[in-house]
């Protein structure tokens, strides 16, 4: 709001925000999100709020491009969700929704699995820790491994009763060096560092055969190379689940795939091959159109924004 009122020289006390199609599968905390979003509004001193569902965003910037009257689905595959419209258009006048639906997948999702099937090997996750009394093998327990999974989570591996085990396993196992280097991810905040590492392979990997996770400290020393047909692997699940998605809307809205004529995608996950290639397998007559990956929402909102200065009364 600052850098606008800056940029406009005037105040600015209204917004229009966008939002997931689907903040959770359970109505109550879908209202919940879309209210704390709004008093973050509130509070950095917008005084109208309003929202729209992110595909729909996408959905008016496209309109922009569109020459003749055509049925297209929007793909919005974002860091935290999966977002899909299905709309008739007819030459830029608003669109007609046949249907949306939101799926709980995002970017972030790819990144808790890149680290659960990869990173989290060289942090001694499928380690032995110590051997027990009776001679049996201790692995690295499974509840304290899946705190891994997310940037969030892994600083609650540096609790008491957490760090015991880290610091038994630097004492016992025979790849000690791994949990010293976990030690030092819990206790000296190393995880948001590490997993920006972790987007910037999975970026890369969109355009390049391999890629490298790359963490250096006193500690740790991770250099881990990724091939493109690891990664398409271990994302086959996240595939699955957007394919469910699409099928889902069509069944939905009614109509066949050969129906749609473009599928529009936006959002930095969807340039990954894997989910363009299903998206091309789903719709095979259907023009694949890349928006702008990263503003085509944004330009969307300021459309939406912009038509609902025209509506006020002079």
């Amino acid at each position: 709001r600052t850098r606008a009122e800056a940029y406009l020289q005037t105040p600015v006390c209204e917004v229009v925000l966008g939002r997931p199609v689907q903040f959770s599968a359970d109505p109550a905390a879908d209202q919940r999100a879309e209210q704390r979003l709004r008093e973050a509004a509130l509070l950095a001193g917008f005084t109208d709020v309003s929202f729209v569902p992110e595909p729909i965003a996408a959905a008016a910037f496209y309109l922009n491009q569109v020459a003749a009257p055509e049925t297209a689905l929007v793909f919005d595959f974002g860091g935290g969700t999966l977002d899909l419209t299905l709309m008739r258009v007819d030459d830029r006048q608003t669109p007609t929704i046949l249907a949306t639906h939101g799926v709980l997948l995002g970017g972030d999702d790819i990144d808790s699995t890149l680290m659960h099937r990869h990173v989290a090997q060289c942090f001694g996750v499928d380690a032995t820790i110590d051997v027990g009394y009776d001679d049996r093998t201790l692995l690295f327990p499974e509840d304290l491994a899946q705190l891994l999974d997310h940037w969030q989570t892994i600083p609650v591996l540096s609790q008491p009763q957490h760090l015991a085990v880290i610091q038994r396993a630097r004492r016992h196992s025979p790849e000690s060096g791994k949990f010293a280097a976990l030690a030092a991810l819990v206790t000296r905040n190393h995880g948001f560092a590490l997993f920006e590492q972790i987007e910037q392979a999975k970026r890369s990997l969109s355009t390049q055969p391999q890629a490298q996770v790359n963490l250096q400290t006193d500690t740790i020393d991770l250099a881990l190379t990724v091939t493109r047909r690891e990664f398409n692997l271990t994302i086959s699940e996240e595939v699955a689940l957007a394919r469910q998605g699409v099928r889902a809307i069509m069944t939905q809205a009614g109509i066949a795939p050969g129906d749609v004529n473009a599928v529009v995608t936006t959002g930095g996950s969807s340039v990954i091959p894997l989910f363009q290639q299903m998206l091309a397998h789903e719709f095979p007559v259907a023009r694949l159109v890349p928006l702008d990956t990263f503003s085509g929402v944004v330009g969307g909102l300021a459309i939406r924004a912009q038509a609902k200065v025209e509506q006020m009364p002079a």
